[in-house]
């Protein structure tokens, strides 16, 4: 009876690993443009670039279409200062703070082999984004629709490198590299 057990089990852990699963690491340079209200008449502003850095897990479904999950990181430059109102005076400030950026997403990644090494996919999902607060940013914390492209290169049968531009309608944008390989 244990022998079955062990069987049955080992065949689903061995078809589940059977060349469905793609492990990646990416750097990318994001661009992040972004306002919150910070209290009355305050805001803080994020309109700045970082290196973002991140892993990813991609089953493949079928021949043509996966599904990724993503985690990616970056740390950013924000600005609180002062709005006045119509008849409201405030006093000018500027303070400046660094505020960290992390997003947690699971998209869909239709592909196209459009050579024997080359294909091009592109994604649709959703991400979890969110700014830890900083010294004065407040932290925000949003779900975004995301969607982007890419192309892909598949230079030795288990490893690939893919070019990738990624947006969201959280005023998020990202352009990444990345290396997989495949188990």
């Amino acid at each position: 009876m244990s022998s079955l057990l062990s069987a049955v089990l080992f065949s689903g852990v061995a078809q589940a690993f059977s060349g469905n699963w793609t492990f990646s690491g990416h750097w990318g340079h994001g661009d992040l443009d972004y306002t919150t209200d910070s209290g009355e008449f305050l805001y803080s502003d994020i309109n700045d670039s970082s290196s973002m850095f991140g892993v990813s897990a991609h089953y493949r479904l079928m021949n043509n279409l996966g599904v990724r999950a993503m985690y990616e990181r970056g740390d950013y430059h924000s600005r609180t200062y002062c709005s006045p109102g119509d008849d409201v005076i405030c006093t000018p400030i500027n303070r400046e703070d660094n505020t960290r950026f992390e997003s947690w997403s699971l998209a869909l990644v239709p592909r196209l082999r459009v050579a024997p090494m080359w294909s091009v996919y592109g994604t649709l999902g959703i991400a979890d984004m969110r700014h830890a607060s900083g010294e004065f940013f407040t932290g925000q914390s949003e779900t975004a629709v995301i969607y982007g492209g890419g192309l892909r290169a598949n230079f030795l049968p288990r490893t690939h490198v893919s070019l990738e531009y990624e947006m969201s309608d959280f005023d998020y944008s990202v352009a990444r590299l990345s290396l997989g390989v495949r188990f």
